[in-house]
């Protein structure tokens, strides 16, 4: 099951997703050790970063950043001044077992989950940082800048990725943090956004990753344009997906929009998809002919070549007022080497302030226990890989709460006289004492591995 969602249910406008599209979602299965560019770990994880705070670190296990890719996910609470700032964040190892989540500044508290994505082999990941600072959009060295890659790649057969955070305090500025990346040559990677404002004084900061794979995969990049009258682009893949190799193949996407965006969501928030073996579309909600607007989508398709990978897409759309969306996946993967790609589209209209309501939040989890808590109606679910429990309406079956736990929880149970669940984090050696209606947690060690 992969789970999309809103955490608080306050999705007011309808949404297009697609599972590796409109609200794009790719699933890695790694079933056998093969000796090919394979999946080694993935590790998952929440945080919550609160109104106060624009830091966390976050203990992981340990990886070889090397060979590790870094991907957020985030889901801001409700936004009354709708800041895009408060959903901008970077993330950077702080060494092989830390993971440290950053935004620049922040007026409301955030949900954000990581997924690091740990290669065994044929895979080499280059990260760093670099930035914008703020000045007149026809001065391009305020919006293009070329960054030396320390070790040389096959740019031929890499992709580039970047995180964000800036201090935007207005709705209004959400395209100057709308950045591409590009592979130029060997040595450098390309910088790119359409939209800078010296009245904002802000700097964007960007940390940027590249990885390059060295054998079993196949890279095909692109650019498509969309005019201030469009709402769709495709692009050719060159050459093409061989025949029968669609589900070994998954999109990156990223986009740069003109200045008279004005952060309109509809106008800026795109979703994409493999179409056929030769091309890819990309589509937003909204144009309408207004001037600078046009849009950029730089992309990649990475096309594995090992027989274990498999790659499960699919498309859903958001009617407002649905905080969750669920889909089925036709085959079960192994979360532990399993990882999400989503893109979005958001309200076809004008609207400048839906930052808050055109995100998702993609999870995938096992269920490992569940609990009755009469005291609330309520049925409590624990998310193994999510390391939380999740309360639901017993009657409605309507999603009403997920509390953060130890890691692994993997068994749960209800104490009517303290009006408490109790989990056992098997990971975790711990156990956490959950209020059934303030939500407040307690967490305490205990011996290796509880199980009930």
């Amino acid at each position: 099951m992969a789970i999309l969602r809103d955490k608080r249910g306050r999705v007011i406008i309808s949404l297009l997703a697609t599972l590796f599209v409109l609200a794009g979602l790719f699933l890695f299965v790694r079933q056998e050790p093969a000796q090919a560019v394979q999946v080694k770990k993935v590790q998952t994880g929440e945080i919550y970063v609160d109104a106060n705070d624009i830091s966390a670190t976050v203990t992981i296990e340990p990886v070889d950043q090397t060979k590790t890719l870094i991907f957020l996910f985030v889901d801001p609470d409700y936004n009354t001044a709708n800041y895009i700032r408060n959903q901008l964040f970077t993330a950077q190892f702080e060494s092989d077992n830390s993971l440290v989540i950053d935004r620049a500044a922040a007026s409301v508290g955030a949900y954000v989950r990581y997924y690091l994505v740990e290669f065994v082999d044929g895979v080499k990941v280059q990260r760093g940082i670099s930035s914008f600072v703020p000045g007149v959009y026809n001065n391009p060295s305020y919006r293009i800048k070329d960054v030396s890659i320390p070790v040389p790649v096959d740019y031929n057969n890499s992709f580039a990725t970047v995180l964000l955070r800036s201090n935007l305090a207005s709705s209004t500025v959400d395209e100057m943090s709308q950045i591409t990346a590009s592979m130029v040559n060997e040595t450098t990677m390309r910088l790119e956004r359409m939209a800078s404002n010296d009245a904002t004084t802000t700097t964007v900061s960007i940390v940027w990753q590249v990885a390059e794979f060295n054998k079993d995969a196949n890279i095909r990049t692109g650019e498509v344009f969309m005019d201030n009258y469009t709402t769709t682009a495709t692009g050719t893949i060159s050459p093409a997906i061989p025949a029968g190799k669609l589900d070994k193949s998954f999109l990156i996407y990223n986009s740069r929009t003109k200045y008279g965006i004005n952060g309109q969501e509809g106008r800026y928030r795109f979703t994409g998809e493999i179409q056929n073996e030769t091309l890819v579309r990309f589509e937003r909600a909204y144009q309408s002919g207004l001037t600078n607007t046009e849009a950029y989508v730089r992309w990649y398709v990475i096309e594995l070549e090992d027989e274990s990978s498999l790659v499960q897409t699919g498309n859903l759309t958001w009617a407002a007022g649905l905080g969750e969306n669920r889909t089925t996946l036709t085959n079960a993967v192994d979360q532990t080497r399993s990882f999400p790609v989503v893109g979005l589209s958001s309200s076809a209209s004008a609207t400048a302030t839906y930052e808050d309501e055109s995100v998702v939040y993609p999870s995938m989890d096992s269920v490992k226990g569940i609990a009755y808590d009469n005291g609330t109606n309520s049925i409590w679910a624990t998310q193994y890989y999510n390391n939380s429990v999740v309360k639901y309406n017993a009657t409605t079956g309507t999603w009403i709460a997920t509390v953060g736990v130890g890691a692994g929880p993997n068994s749960i149970c209800y104490d009517p006289s303290t009006r408490a669940v109790w989990t056992a984090n098997y990971v975790g050696d711990s156990i956490t004492k959950v209020n059934t209606t303030t939500y407040a947690s307690t967490n305490l060690s205990v011996a290796t591995g509880p199980k009930d």
